[in-house]
């Protein structure tokens, strides 16, 4: 570990060992899991930490089971393009959960599981493939979002816990979605959903596997309480009462709790710092690619979903030209556009492509893996879908009394 180690950096690792004793060694040291991954910035490194112990450790609506079985639906579509079974499983989601879980409990964990199969069918956007009704649909949770009036079967207004339980399923993708892209980008391997939960994962990388050797020995189960706001004092005080980082389609993560909320705007700040600080004031990213990037003609048509490897092709070739068509666009602006495209697309292909070993000559590794950091988490919190609520006087009063 750096001696130039900043007090925040060597909080965070703190603050991860009063749950997990990992040693100091390999584990925790830069970039080798998904979660140190994140120290090539301390801020965002504290940030993800806090975001993902208030979001998987705290109990409130949703079991730890329900949670990473969410996450799992959320591996399967972001770690490489998605396939015709993919799309198919996430038009009827699995609903498995352990025999001894309560009947309450069960109907919870279905209709979680269904809702957010809804949200990740409106991120991946397969209107263009799927049948009217997958389509309606996702419309139907989209509009259902954005209005905050959810209905019930008999067309009365559900009840809070529902409303609690429907935004801590969208934050769980948000979250997977941005740990699994960062994952695969960076240590070539997707992020198990119960790398967090103290439990051994079956199969993955080894990353995964080296992580949970440690977890899986320390004793947290599904049974211990965890207290929400635990990571609250490794943050400056006006970050932590600061609201206003959250854009509109993120203001419903209130209705899943008040740490949460914080949580997911510290990321929002970040995000919004780093980018205008770091990559436009410094001028390592102009603004006219990262509006490029922003436009749907980046996206690779739907046939080159096939497969990673022809995502690849069309990086190489259609947007190389795009690319190449801008002027004054500097050789390091192509290779972070190409990595970035790579990385929304076929993550999983950054660590071998020739676009990663330029980009790292041009800025340097540790740039280059936090532009890919800063890339990821920016699109999670882009595209989330389902925290688009207008949030009234009496609940926000009832978040903020939690």
């Amino acid at each position: 570990m750096a001696s130039s180690e900043s007090q925040l950096a060597k909080a965070t690792r703190r603050s991860i060992q009063k749950l997990y004793p990992i040693p100091t060694g390999a584990i925790m040291s830069r970039g080798t899991n998904p979660l140190t991954v994140h120290c090539v910035d301390d801020c965002v490194f504290a940030g993800v930490w806090s975001l993902i112990y208030e979001t998987m450790f705290v109990r409130t609506a949703l079991s730890r089971e329900t949670k990473e079985s969410i996450a799992t639906l959320v591996v399967d579509q972001t770690g490489h393009p998605l396939s015709v079974d993919q799309k198919e499983a996430l038009k009827d989601p699995p609903t498995r959960l352990s025999s001894q879980v309560a009947k309450k409990e069960r109907n919870v964990h279905i209709r979680a599981m269904a809702h957010a199969g809804n949200l990740l069918r409106a991120m991946v956007n397969l209107k263009a493939d799927d049948d009217s009704s997958t389509v309606a649909s996702s419309n139907t949770c989209t509009e259902s979002s954005r209005s905050g009036k959810s209905e019930s079967r008999n067309g009365e207004r559900v009840s809070s816990h529902t409303e609690m339980a429907r935004a801590e399923a969208a934050l769980v993708i948000v979250l997977f979605t941005h740990l699994n892209r960062v994952s695969n980008a960076l240590l070539g391997e997707e992020v198990h959903p119960e790398l967090f939960s103290g439990q051994a994962p079956a199969g993955g990388g080894f990353a995964n596997r080296l992580t949970s050797f440690f977890l899986a020995r320390t004793g947290c189960t599904n049974r211990t309480k965890y207290e929400a706001g635990m990571t609250t004092s490794l943050h400056a005080e006006e970050v932590v009462a600061s609201f206003s980082p959250l854009p509109q389609n993120l203001v419903g993560v209130l209705l899943s709790g008040h740490e949460r909320a914080i949580a997911l705007a510290r990321m929002c700040d970040w995000e919004s710092t780093f980018r205008k600080e770091t990559l436009i004031k410094r001028s390592i990213m102009s603004k006219r690619l990262l509006n490029f990037l922003e436009y749907p003609s980046t996206r690779p048509p739907s046939h080159r979903f096939s497969s990673a490897e022809s995502v690849v092709d069309w990086v190489d070739t259609a947007l190389q030209d795009k690319l190449d068509s801008m002027r004054y666009l500097s050789e390091t602006n192509k290779a972070i556009g190409k990595i970035l495209v790579l990385t929304t697309y076929a993550p999983k292909m950054v660590p071998h492509s020739i676009h990663w070993r330029r980009l790292v000559d041009c800025v340097g590794e540790s740039m280059a893996r936090s532009i890919v950091v800063w890339w990821s988490l920016r699109s999670a919190l882009r595209d989330a879908k389902g925290l688009d609520r207008e949030i009234d006087a009496k609940t926000m009063l009832q978040v903020l009394s939690q």
